[in-house]
């Protein structure tokens, strides 16, 4: 499991230089329009349902070390009980949404306008079907900060364990929010005007985990 998460932050570290490439290339968005735009909007609303998915699985995750941030600033016997309780819970939900994962496939008619715009097909589909490594990910992590937790009150030692352990996979999480907000980017560089603000009221006003603080269309 540990290699197939570090493969995955490597093609997202990937995917992150080639955005860079883009916005050197690309510079401001044209106006769009006619055909094009119409293809645009349909892609968008493909992947802002990818997108959104995940962006759904990241926010649980932020749940579950914001539950244990809870616990570390109020280490009580009751807190500990409640945030235990909560960790399971969100755990649970993931896991659910793994298991019951379906590969995606877009329809025929999709596949016809990604290619249109010059979009790879198995690119595309491979980042759909990153989520079900994330949920993988998100489950076992969550695993962790529960074995953490079982004793954080045993000892000063394993209490700091728990504090280190949280800290390690909230700084984590802050880069990969990041990450995926503005990768949003690197599908639709180069876009026109019209389709910016397609984005943003069908993707970017939707997200409620994926964050960057300094972000550009390009």
């Amino acid at each position: 499991m540990e290699s197939k998460r570090k493969i995955l932050k490597y093609k997202k570290v990937c995917v992150f230089v080639v955005v860079l490439a883009l916005v050197a290339i690309t510079g401001c968005a044209a106006i769009g329009g006619g055909k094009d735009l119409k293809e645009h909007k349909a892609i968008i609303d493909d992947y802002a349902a990818i997108l959104l998915l995940q962006d759904q699985d990241s926010a649980r995750f932020d749940d579950a070390l914001a539950a244990v941030n809870v616990y570390l600033e109020n280490p009580t016997a009751e807190q500990k009980d409640t945030t235990e309780v909560s960790l399971e819970e969100i755990k649970q939900q993931l896991q659910d949404d793994g298991s019951g994962y379906e590969p995606y496939e877009p329809t025929e008619e999709l596949k016809q306008m990604l290619g249109n715009q010059g979009i790879s097909l198995a690119e595309y589909q491979l980042n759909a079907d990153s989520r079900y490594l994330n949920l993988q990910g998100f489950v076992q992590d969550i695993a962790y900060l529960q074995e953490f937790l079982k004793y954080a009150d045993k000892s000063d030692i394993f209490m700091e364990d728990l504090e280190r352990v949280c800290y390690m996979m909230t700084e984590e999480q802050k880069y990969i929010r990041g990450y995926s907000y503005t990768s949003v980017n690197y599908w639709f560089a180069g876009w026109g005007e019209k389709e910016v603000a397609y984005v943003k009221e069908q993707v970017l006003d939707k997200l409620k985990s994926f964050f960057a603080e300094e972000s550009q269309w390009y």
